[in-house]
């Protein structure tokens, strides 16, 4: 199954469309298990989810069957310098004695650019030296774009890459870009498969922030209704049937809405034909740049 379970809303309230706050450490624990009894191995947190990785340790047992993969915190400096090396390596120590594992399967940078500053070298001899002691059998970076990754890929080898892409974001899908990351035998763990929420939401509903592209949400939907699909499975679905994607990394706040993903999560649909529902705009297609209040 390609399905992943990211875990920001453990920790933290999370999602445009989410209303609900944090979720309790109860449901938590259900979702777990039936992620578990379903076969999806991959977990996905970070130190800057607030307290994911603390719920997540004290609910998993010491031997679990999740490849965990967790994030490293963004240098706040303008270079990587000793102090900043200092804070990392504090956090990872942080993050292992949080999910109470020895290792972890998956250790990425969460701003991935952090690498390309001064001392990035550094910061990237030091990923080297956790996978040599065996605390994280892969090393990689969350990007958000394809010139910060081409540039880090032009000195360094990665086992792992974190990039958004859904309907609206198909920025990474031209040019053959996903298959030349995975022949150079990278992992594609796709993130924003609902981008915070956004594909899932009734285009009349969306926030004023989003005005601009109402009618070019009611498009998407009238498509997807003569489709025959639901949004959660056209969402699920054109992640899905790229080839290239080895995880798709869903975040829930629910049981419900784990079993939702799950049930579609062999959707397939046809990629091409959702072509024309990208859209460029980034204050759109990244969601730090969103402006709600």
């Amino acid at each position: 199954m390609k399905i992943g379970l990211g875990s920001a809303q453990f920790g933290m309230s999370y999602g445009v469309s989410n209303t609900m706050g944090m979720t309790g450490e109860g449901e938590i624990g259900r979702i777990l298990d039936y992620a578990t009894s379903q076969g999806i191995r991959m977990l996905d947190t970070a130190s800057g989810y607030g307290e994911s990785e603390k719920v997540l340790g004290r609910l998993l047992p010491a031997k679990t069957s999740f490849r965990i993969i967790t994030k490293i915190r963004p240098v706040k400096s303008e270079s990587v310098d000793d102090v900043a090396m200092a804070s990392i390596d504090q956090g990872f120590s942080s993050s292992l004695k949080h999910l109470h594992q020895n290792s972890v399967y998956g250790l990425l940078l969460h701003q991935a650019r952090d690498v390309l500053k001064e001392g990035g070298a550094k910061l990237f001899a030091w990923l080297l030296e956790q996978k040599l002691s065996g605390k994280t059998a892969k090393i990689g970076v969350s990007v958000y774009d394809r010139e910060t990754l081409d540039a880090i890929l032009e000195n360094h080898v990665l086992d792992i890459v974190q990039l958004p892409l859904n309907i609206l974001d198909q920025r990474l899908l031209g040019d053959g870009y996903l298959s030349k990351l995975k022949a150079a035998n990278i992992e594609i763990h796709v993130r924003s498969v609902f981008l915070q929420g956004l594909l899932l939401m009734e285009p009349e509903s969306l926030p004023s922030y989003f005005s601009g592209i109402r009618t070019h949400m009611c498009r998407l939907q009238e498509f997807m209704s003569d489709c025959g699909l639901q949004p959660i499975e056209a969402a699920i679905g054109f992640v899905s049937s790229i080839d290239e994607v080895d995880s798709v990394v869903c975040g829930v706040n629910t049981f419900s809405q784990l079993k939702e993903v799950v049930k579609f999560s062999e959707t397939t649909v046809p990629v091409e034909s959702f072509k024309r529902f990208s859209i460029t705009d980034e204050n759109i297609l990244d969601p730090s740049q969103w402006r709600l209040a």
